[in-house]
């Protein structure tokens, strides 16, 4: 009964250095993470990227820009005299076509100047005739006494004035007699009514706006274009159009008129085309998005989408400068496809990480990974760069020595702490042949066994869920 008191008392202690040697053994590997851990020994670590090379490439000048749309044409409709309005024929919004008549004058007010203005025409002609007259014979006059030497003078000056009353007179009498004559205010386009601020019977102005008369069947599309697109621009080059809705989709249609001068503030010139509107869905002040493709070809700077990150609301981009990530502010351009032009920020031969994780600073210390493949196409053919793992797959050495690591770790659990115990050799014997049997640990109740070969198993097991076999 004391020898198996004994030997369980060795047991025990065994049991418990053996615990002590798990706990402690993390303290005799070497230093440094191990693969598949997420944090090492606390050293610092260089964060894996991938990496591109910025390269300057040739590309069609393309532009993309929404441009607004305006009538065709349109006319405004003015009171060309004092007057009242007797009837408002058309309302606000209705669709006309030309030669409709709009609205109609009250012509009681003209008509009685006309007659005032017809009056004062015939009076001005006789007083020409009678000043011509006195004119003619004023020599005569005077010697009869007829006229005074004070009239005789005069006789030429009143002459001149006669003249240019009546010439007065006959101005407002045509004046008045077109009032009378337009009496119906006929539109010479069709088109929609709008801006309509008159009603019957208002009294108007000289040179009040009365309505618009807006052409909306066609409309044209204004673009504005930067300056720099003037080499590539012509009439009758294409524009895509791109509609709202699934209905009508998108359309190409021709430059018809160029600008002839730049905006000094946009520095932008006009361009226009025409679109069919027989649906009447196309309102002035809309929108659509275009894209004019140019034949002209211009070089740039272009980059992966995936490589810029937003931070602070900016555009930027991380480049690798002497194995450290530095971030840098970008003036972006135009996209096309998977990638998207550099105006500013950036210089052939840089590089730059692609997709940037959100953990990534300026300053940190990135590892490349491997390279980012570029698209070989035209950027609008090009196609996103697919997702790559980041996990590094280690070659077959590398799997070798991490299993003769874990290994070790393994051995020196079973019996790495042999050395270190002082007990004498029958008890070093009798510790040994535990060795031989499965560990026990015996308790009041029940027995439970635990191999050592299945410790180093699921160890041999991890090993292959983080780095599988190539």
């Amino acid at each position: 009964m004391g020898i198996k008191l004994l030997k369980f008392h060795k047991n025990l202690g065994f049991c418990l250095l053996l615990l002590v040697g798990v706990i402690a053994a993390p303290a005799c590997l070497p230093k440094g993470p191990v693969p598949g851990d997420e944090q090492g020994s606390g050293d610092a670590r260089s964060e894996g990227v991938l990496a591109t090379l910025v390269t300057s490439k040739d590309v069609p000048m393309i532009y993309k820009a929404r441009a607004e749309i305006i009538p065709a044409n349109y006319i405004k409709i003015q009171a060309t005299a004092p007057g009242r309005v007797e009837q408002v024929l058309v309302h606000e919004g209705q669709k006309i076509a030309a030669g409709t008549t709009v609205l109609r004058y009250d012509v009681e007010l003209p008509q009685l100047k006309l007659e005032l203005a017809q009056a004062e025409s015939e009076e001005a002609d006789a007083a020409i005739d009678f000043e011509q007259y006195r004119l003619d014979n004023r020599d005569a006059l005077l010697d009869e006494e007829e006229i005074s030497s004070t009239v005789y003078d005069s006789i030429e000056r009143k002459l001149e004035y006669e003249r240019a009353r009546s010439k007065r007179a006959k101005a407002e009498l045509a004046y008045l007699q077109t009032l009378v004559k337009e009496r119906d205010v006929v539109s010479t386009i069709a088109g929609t009514v709008t801006g309509r601020t008159v009603a019957d019977g208002m009294p108007v102005v000289e040179g009040q706006s009365l309505m618009e008369i807006l052409q909306d069947d066609p409309v044209k599309l204004l673009l504005r274009l930067p300056e720099e697109y003037i080499p590539a621009t012509h009439r009758g080059q294409l524009l895509l159009v791109k509609f709202p809705g699934a209905e009508r989709g998108e359309e190409t249609v021709k430059i018809e008129e160029i600008g002839v001068a730049v905006d000094p503030l946009t520095r932008t010139f006009d361009v226009m085309a025409s679109l069919d509107n027989e649906e009447g869905r196309l309102k002035a002040g809309m929108e659509l998005e275009t894209t004019l493709v140019t034949d002209k070809k211009t070089t740039i700077l272009a980059i992966p989408k995936s490589a810029v990150a937003l931070r602070d609301n900016k555009a930027v981009v991380f480049r690798i400068i002497d194995g450290a990530a530095k971030q840098t502010t970008l003036r972006l351009g135009q996209p096309a496809g998977s990638e998207v032009a550099v105006l500013q920020g950036l210089e052939e031969g840089d590089i730059i990480v692609v997709d940037p994780p959100d953990s990534l600073r300026d300053g940190d210390a990135v590892e490349i990974l491997t390279a980012a493949a570029r698209p070989a196409v035209e950027p609008s053919l090009a196609v996103p760069t697919p997702a790559v793992d980041r996990r590094r797959a280690p070659s077959a050495a590398s799997r070798e020595e991490i299993r003769e690591r874990l290994r070790q770790r393994t051995m020196r659990l079973r019996g790495g702490l042999r050395p270190e115990l002082e007990e004498p050799a029958e008890e070093e014997e009798e510790i040994e042949g535990l060795e031989e049997e499965p560990y026990q640990v015996y308790e009041d109740v029940e027995e439970e066994e635990y191999e050592p070969e299945e410790f180093e198993g699921q160890i041999a097991d991890e090993v292959e869920e983080y780095y599988p076999p190539e």
